[in-house]
């Protein structure tokens, strides 16, 4: 049974690289979580990653946008997701489709 969750990125604004993608967004565009147990900060750490756009021939990198929050990142230690996608909302609110 798959579960839904809306949440906001955070952190957003320390990403600078970020910002010309964010304000690209469109609702239903994908997004990439990764996790990030390494962090001094949070071990439970999810980083929210959007890739930059394509010309043809070239590759597509991702860029950090932000993170999970970090009361939602504990809630989702343990989860698969399976979507992450730009919300309708908010410009920095997005869906994650769990497992």
């Amino acid at each position: 049974m798959s579960q839904t969750v809306i949440t906001k990125i955070t952190a957003a604004f320390k990403y600078p690289a970020g910002k010309p993608i964010m304000k690209a967004l469109k609702p239903g565009d994908d997004l990439k979580l990764v996790r990030e147990p390494t962090n001094a900060f949070d071990p439970n750490a999810i980083k929210v990653m959007g890739f930059t756009p394509a010309a043809e021939n070239e590759e597509v990198d991702l860029v950090q946008l932000g993170y999970v929050p970090a009361p939602v990142a504990a809630q989702l230690k343990h989860a698969k997701f399976t979507s992450c996608k730009k919300s309708g909302a908010a410009w920095d609110e997005i869906t994650i489709e769990i497992a």
